[in-house]
């Protein structure tokens, strides 16, 4: 599941677009109980989080595994974003944007 911060505008409309890709489980941070789901004190508003079983993955590594979950090309661009240098420059790249993401 991508969990992701719905006060931020930015956001809903990644979290719209990652729906219309595909059947992904998405859900806004304020609309969960993150105590229950092994988060209790991360911060939602700071990044996006990725939870399947018991892993556990935040900023670009959570829209890493988003996108590897959709099928056809947005599942090979996730897994392209997961291999080096690619992975680092993506941490950089969503790091920015998160900073940002009030002028996005």
């Amino acid at each position: 599941m991508l969990i992701f911060d719905s006060d931020c505008a930015f956001c809903q409309r990644c979290a719209s677009w990652l729906r219309a890709r595909g059947d992904l489980p998405i859900a806004a941070a304020k609309e969960l109980d993150i105590g229950t789901l092994g988060l209790p004190d991360v911060d939602t508003h700071a990044a996006a989080w990725w939870i399947s079983g018991d892993e556990r993955y935040s900023g670009h590594l959570a829209i890493v595994h988003a996108l590897r979950s959709l099928k056809g090309r947005w599942g090979v661009v996730g897994a392209i974003l997961a291999l080096p240098p690619l992975a680092a420059a993506s941490g950089v790249v969503y790091r920015w944007i998160a900073d940002n993401r009030g002028k996005l």
